[in-house]
């Protein structure tokens, strides 16, 4: 027979395995550290990666009544060198854009977020859609990772899936213990690297533009210390070799092109299709491009990939992927050109 002693030994280390998940689970409540909970006027300055979807869609179904957007620019993280601010000159002066990207985004996610304008019945007057091989293949709803997962107001997926997601990740390699550490010092460790970030990232009002502030403040003012600490990340550029992306056509692609084009056609809108540029040169498919095409138009489709003007400089660039405004202004002004 146990003993009394090794009973309330037993039950005391049952108690605090359980109030242990449970005293994490209202510390991460209360401090939200991805921005989910809770109801925020902004978004900007946080130390945590938030989910870019869940951001554009909440903040679109929480102002969409108040500001009445009716131009949206669609696509992956590559979207963030095209600001509304630079696009509003091409458009009627009763435009309301928004930015409605997200991080990684898919062919899916572009789908989910049309059907959401549309079946809220919401103008669609204008549009640009950001579309090639980095996330035509993606027809599938689910994410990889908390930071990619959709919104539940486009998934099909219940919200305490979605919520669960992240509460899983704040036990992963002590994220509750670094997040804390922040909150109390706020100060960012190396230690901290991985789910917190020390760059400086903002969220617009209203229009929902994301601004990489202190790497745009440090690229403008000191581009060569800038560059030469990437100097491994952006390669000499003779090793470089321009390629053609891989091709991702099937019935599914076709389908979901096909939907995007209905829509934006019930719509009446004024769309563009854009293949964006990157440092590497790459080229987009042929079968894409004519996959496009086909489907939109040729002359709603700006190709700005392969080896060209719009790739060769690399102070255009953050990254070898994520061109700066500085360029998408000149992009913009390619398309609307008469």
């Amino acid at each position: 027979m146990q003993s009394s002693d090794s009973k309330a030994g037993f039950l005391f280390k049952l108690c605090c395995a359980g109030i242990l998940p449970l005293a994490l689970l209202v510390v991460f409540i209360v401090t939200d550290p991805f921005k989910i909970i809770w109801n925020y006027d902004s978004y900007s300055y946080s130390p945590v990666v938030l989910n870019r979807d869940y951001v554009s869609v909440e903040y679109y179904l929480k102002h969409q009544e108040k500001y009445n957007y009716n131009s949206y620019i669609f696509g992956n993280s590559q979207t963030l060198g095209f600001l509304t601010t630079d696009w509003m000159p091409y458009l009627p002066q009763n435009s309301k854009p928004y930015h409605f990207d997200a991080s990684a985004e898919s062919l899916y996610g572009i789908v989910a977020k049309l059907r959401l304008i549309r079946d809220l019945n919401n103008p669609l007057d204008h549009a640009i859609l950001f579309i090639n091989e980095d996330n035509i293949y993606m027809t599938e709803e689910i994410g990889d990772g908390h930071i990619f997962i959709k919104h539940p107001a486009i998934s099909a997926h219940s919200s305490y899936s979605f919520y669960l997601s992240f509460f899983k990740v704040y036990f992963q390699k002590f994220f509750f213990f670094k997040h804390l550490d922040m909150l109390l010092t706020g100060q960012y460790k190396s230690y901290m690297k991985g789910f917190l970030e020390p760059r400086k990232v903002v969220y617009t009002a209203v229009h929902n533009d994301l601004i990489l502030e202190d790497m745009e403040q440090i690229v403008s003012t000191v581009p060569d210390s800038f560059y030469s600490a990437k100097a491994s990340v952006f390669a000499n550029r003779d090793t470089l070799q321009p390629d053609t992306a891989d091709n991702f056509i099937g019935l599914r692609q076709i389908r979901m092109l096909s939907e995007i084009a209905s829509i934006l056609k019930s719509k009446g809108t004024k769309y563009k299709i854009v293949i964006a540029p990157n440092y590497t040169c790459r080229a987009s498919h042929p079968k894409v491009i004519q996959l496009l095409q086909g489907i939109f138009g040729n002359e709603q489709v700006y190709n700005f990939s392969g080896k060209s003007t719009w790739c060769l400089d690399q102070t255009n660039y953050y990254d070898p992927v994520h061109f700066r405004p500085v360029m998408g202004k000149k992009m913009l002004e390619t398309m609307y050109r008469p």
